[in-house]
Order: C-alpha cells, then sequence, then structure tokens
C-alpha cells in the first residue's frame, strides 16, 4: 500500500502550470505546484525535466509560490533557461549534462 502511495505523489501528484518540449523532441521541462494545504504555508512550485516518454522526472529548482509565473525556455536542444519576470529578473540557466548525470 505504501508503494502504491510513493508511486502515486512520484507520477500523478501536482498540477501542471506549464510545458516545453526541447527542441529536439527528446525531453520536457515541466513547471509544477504542489498544494500544501497548510494555513502557514504557501503552495510550492518546481520545474522537472523528463525524457518525453518517461514518468520520471528529475527536480531541477523548487520553491514556494507567492505568486511567481514561470517561463521555460529551450536555447538548444541541451540548454533550458527559467524565468521568472515577477521575481525582480530571476533567471537559472540548466544543462542536461548536470541534470541528467544522475538519472
Amino acid at each position: 500500500m505504501l508503494g502504491i502511495l510513493i508511486a502515486y505523489l512520484n507520477f500523478f501528484s501536482g498540477k501542471i502550470r506549464g510545458y516545453e518540449i526541447s527542441p529536439d523532441g527528446r525531453y520536457v521541462a515541466e513547471w509544477r505546484e504542489y498544494d500544501q494545504s497548510s494555513a502557514r504555508t504557501t503552495n510550492l512550485s518546481t520545474v522537472q525535466i523528463r525524457t518525453r516518454y518517461s514518468p520520471f522526472r528529475r527536480w531541477v529548482l523548487s520553491g514556494l509560490d507567492y505568486g511567481a509565473e514561470l517561463s521555460l525556455i529551450w536555447i538548444d536542444s541541451k540548454n533550458l533557461v527559467v524565468q521568472c519576470g515577477s521575481c525582480g529578473g530571476f533567471e537559472v540557466k540548466c544543462s542536461i549534462s548536470v541534470w541528467m548525470a544522475s538519472m
């Protein structure tokens, strides 16, 4: 029973707020929001990467969501830029060689 719960949380939880497919079609970057359902906390926003036909995702970026609007932009098939316009110009560049090496 515990295994089923863990599988559910890993594969299907969170609301997809946005996604972008890499130019070569191999990877998908997803911006997901997880509802913390607490009066003292806010929702958790994450950017996750997965191969196109795999449910297994790797977290690239996560943080508390206080109304941020993220943009996912593939520079090329190996490099992703995550921008937050409402965060004072916050920007993160991610490379496949870094986050896919441990998958």
